[in-house]
């Protein structure tokens, strides 16, 4: 009778191929990545930010993955989230989602999660056959992180307006110590010295320039991860501020500009900061 209760419990657990355990019981994946997931977050990486240097971008990268069936059929997708480096912004860092064929990975979509809040959640919903997934989202309005829902929309994960008055039961991954992971060294990488990476090259102009949307990074020196110590946290610059730009520098990462930071009323707010060009619209004064 005991043994019979006992599979009565562990049946109530599942629901819609979900393993509703308590969240101490859940671990985020602590083997070493292989080689074909690795490969397959790189080309994620370099698809998403072609005209970066891959190699010095990735050295900045940590991340880590879990292993869940989010569509039910069988076969585990692989959800990798990147902690810090460049493809984070000021607000958020993405959670890449792959689904497993033989013994490649397909990137299929991704999800984000407030920087710094590495908690991604799934939840007893579905959409379009996939898992619901939740994580803390930051938004401007209101200004809070709160749990935010993403539900998959035949192609992709999309965030909703959904916001869950809790954090939900089942986190499947969360910062933990010891399971970091990083990208192997690049046989064809070069060490490369902080002067060679500030001035590679240099192109005096006198333009003007606006940022794309109020997640475009202030850096402090031509380093995609190098915030301004006035931008970081829940700093951010909104799409009427402007940058007199005075200089285009490439370097091994990316192109960026050098200027002063406008504020909407025209206030001189910092003097010589960069930004990433492909974050910038500019224009000739």
């Amino acid at each position: 009778m005991k043994r019979q209760t006992l599979f009565g419990m562990m049946a109530s657990l599942t629901v819609l191929g979900v393993n509703f355990l308590p969240v101490q019981a859940q671990k985020t994946t602590t083997n070493q990545p292989n080689s074909n997931l690795v490969n397959a977050i790189t080309e994620t990486i370099r698809k998403e930010f072609a005209d970066a240097h891959l190699n010095e971008i990735k050295k900045d990268i940590t991340f880590q993955y879990t292993e869940v069936d989010l569509n039910q059929d069988g076969t585990k997708e692989t959800l990798v989230s990147i902690q810090k480096g460049f493809p984070c912004n000021n607000r958020h860092c993405p959670v890449y989602i792959y689904q497993k064929n033989g013994n490649n990975y397909r990137f299929i979509s991704y999800v984000f999660t407030s920087r710094g809040e590495l908690q991604v959640a799934i939840l007893p919903s579905r959409s379009k056959g996939w898992i619901n997934i939740a994580a803390p989202v930051f938004t401007y309005e209101p200004r809070e992180i709160a749990w935010r829902v993403f539900k998959f929309d035949g192609k992709k994960y999309q965030l909703t307006s959904q916001k869950l008055s809790s954090a939900p039961k089942q986190i499947v991954l969360r910062e933990t110590p010891g399971s970091k992971y990083t990208f192997p060294e690049s046989e064809e990488r070069t060490d490369i010295s902080q002067e060679q990476i500030n001035t590679e090259t240099s192109t005096k102009v006198n333009i003007s320039c606006v940022p794309k949307n109020n997640q475009s990074r202030i850096l402090s020196t031509p380093n995609p991860n190098d915030i301004h110590p006035n931008w970081r946290g829940e700093n951010y610059i909104g799409t009427s501020w402007s940058l007199i730009t005075k200089e285009i520098i490439k370097n091994n990462t990316f192109i960026y500009l050098k200027g002063d930071l406008y504020s909407p009323r025209g206030g001189l707010i910092n003097k010589n900061v960069f930004v990433i060009e492909n974050e910038w619209d500019c224009s000739p004064n």
